[in-house]
């Protein structure tokens, strides 16, 4: 039997109308893992975003939570899983911080001690790296 993943993407290939941006994608987080999404612009950072949202058009290919497809997820749903994004282009809330806005999306979700662990994180790091859970649903 395979260990569950939090997060497993698979040959996901999606984008914008008749744009196909995402190519073959394979990304597997493990529970309590923290991964990041590195590359220059245009690359598919947020479109792979997106795409595990449920806000682009997923070509082919698979996405799953916890061991359950979420390919085409309502983002409300998506949210309620414990997946948040926060825009990179201006603050959403200008007048909060970088960690009050990376806060702010996953505030439903986040314990006092976990929400005491992400702002010790993200001022290590400076609050100039996005940290990135993927949080699993509460009971």
């Amino acid at each position: 039997m395979s260990k569950l993943t939090a997060l497993e993407i698979t040959n996901l290939h999606a984008g914008y109308g008749e744009t196909e941006i995402l190519k073959g994608i394979n990304i597997s987080v493990e529970p309590s893992q923290t991964v990041a999404i590195i590359g220059p612009n245009g690359a598919g950072k947020s479109t792979v975003i997106k795409s595990v949202l449920g806000l682009l058009n997923v070509i082919s290919g698979s996405i799953s939570m916890n061991g359950v497809d979420i390919v085409g997820i309502a983002p409300d749903k998506a949210v309620r899983q414990g997946i948040s994004y926060v825009p990179q282009t201006h603050n959403v809330f200008p007048n909060l911080s970088v960690t009050e806005n990376l806060e702010m999306g996953a505030e439903h979700l986040l314990s006092g001690e976990a929400l005491s662990e992400s702002r010790g994180a993200t001022a290590k790091m400076g609050a100039r790296c996005f940290k990135c859970k993927f949080i699993p649903e509460k009971s």
